[in-house]
């Protein structure tokens, strides 16, 4: 994999391997400077024969991708982080988004991880 200057955009290319390949890199918040790549990237999505994404967008519009994300009926974020842990998660999701984290124990982790990083990077 080489890298091409100073972008996001990464060429694949191998003896092995049938065709170039792309790794897009993206960082996941809301500041304007993220998308000043887009209009080139969506010039080589173009030229794709396959595009693969984190997760499958059209299930995504379908709602199912929603049920990915559910948690065992037994499943206690209290529990699995332990108290100590918990606490210093609970201080740091208040301190970042003004909500108790109490109220998100049956929340899938990733979903919480996603909205403590958006708050924090915006």
């Amino acid at each position: 994999m080489r890298k091409k200057k100073q972008t996001w955009l990464w060429q694949i290319v191998g003896e092995d391997l049938p065709g170039y390949s792309y790794l897009f890199g993206t960082i996941h918040i809301r500041d304007e400077r993220a998308f000043q790549f887009l209009e080139n990237a969506l010039e080589y999505l173009k030229d794709c024969d396959v595009l693969a994404t984190e997760f499958n967008l059209d299930e995504a519009e379908s709602g199912t991708s929603a049920m990915n994300l559910q948690v065992p009926q037994n499943f206690s974020l209290k529990e699995a982080l332990g108290k100590r842990r918990f606490e210093r998660l609970e201080k740091l999701f208040y301190q970042n988004l003004g909500l108790p984290l109490i109220h998100f124990q049956r929340t899938h982790p990733f979903v919480l991880t996603s909205m403590l990083t958006e708050s924090i990077m915006s």
